[in-house]
């Protein structure tokens, strides 16, 4: 009996002489996660605690590592969230900008206030693409509203002043006003301007109106303005800009009109990258 219990005794303190001599060598004790140290870095692999529990041991890949308890500050299943180092150039953020991003925006279009509308809305949407370090070249569609409804086609160029979640930017756009749906707008029997109207009314003639055929027509818009960016894509700008478009019109006997307009923008939008 007293052999049977030395036999026990013995081979329970070699079991714990060989757990104390390997304490990290027994795979099944690790666990995976995400360490995160006191010096910011963030170490991503399998770790395991000592029995005194004043090291740590950490296996990333075919590396391993040794670090007193202290060191670190939390551990975590779930990995870091991007981290934007300040730029302190600019006391702003840093980041990676993406190549391809979207502006849409809405606003009005401010012109002579004798204009039966002076003040028309205008959306706009433009996709844009990196061309070159600053600058961006784009295309969008839009839509806008003056006596008759138009759909502007247009292509632009973009540039961003610094590489930043703020940033001003400068656009130059340019495109075409395609109408949709019918015209509104009449027009009258021109007569020779040494011809007053009282002549008319003796001759016993008078003026008569027409429908118009709306065709369109080209567009230009420079604008300044800024954009904010925010850490999860979602951005908001803002702009003034000129816009100068000609519309064209016809009617009966090859009759064509061309109407300008000269107007102030003002626009609010977001940008998604």
């Amino acid at each position: 009996m007293n052999k049977i219990l030395l036999f026990l005794a013995m081979l329970f303190l070699t079991s714990a002489a060989i757990g104390q001599s390997t304490p990290y060598s027994q795979e099944a004790f690790y666990r995976k996660g995400y360490i995160f140290m006191k010096n910011g870095s963030v170490l991503k692999g399998k770790y395991r605690y000592a029995p005194a529990m004043d090291k740590i041991r950490v296996i990333s890949g075919q590396n391993s590592w040794v670090f007193d308890a202290t060191e670190v500050d939390k551990i975590s299943t779930k990995a870091p969230r991007p981290v934007y180092e300040p730029d302190t150039t600019f006391s702003s953020y840093v980041y990676q900008d993406s190549k391809w991003f979207n502006i849409s925006e809405l606003g009005v279009m401010v012109g002579d206030p004798n204009d039966s509308q002076s003040a028309p809305m205008a959306f706009s949407s433009s996709l844009y693409r990196q061309a070159w370090k600053n600058i961006y070249a784009g295309a969008g569609i839009g839509l806008e509203f003056y006596k008759e409804s138009y759909l502007p086609v247009s292509v632009s160029l973009l540039y961003k002043l610094r590489n930043s979640r703020f940033t001003p930017i400068a656009v130059v756009k340019g495109g075409y006003a395609v109408p949709v749906g019918e015209s509104r707008s009449v027009y009258y029997d021109v007569v020779p301007s040494n011809i007053y109207r009282s002549d008319l009314i003796w001759q016993g003639t008078s003026q008569s109106q027409s429908n118009l055929d709306a065709k369109g027509g080209f567009l230009i818009e420079p604008s300044l303005g800024f954009v904010r960016q925010t850490p999860s894509g979602l951005g908001f700008t803002m702009s003034f800009g000129y816009r100068f478009h000609r519309l064209n019109y016809t009617g009966e006997n090859d009759y064509r009109l061309f109407i300008d307009y000269n107007r102030f923008l003002i626009k609010l939008g977001f940008t998604i990258q």
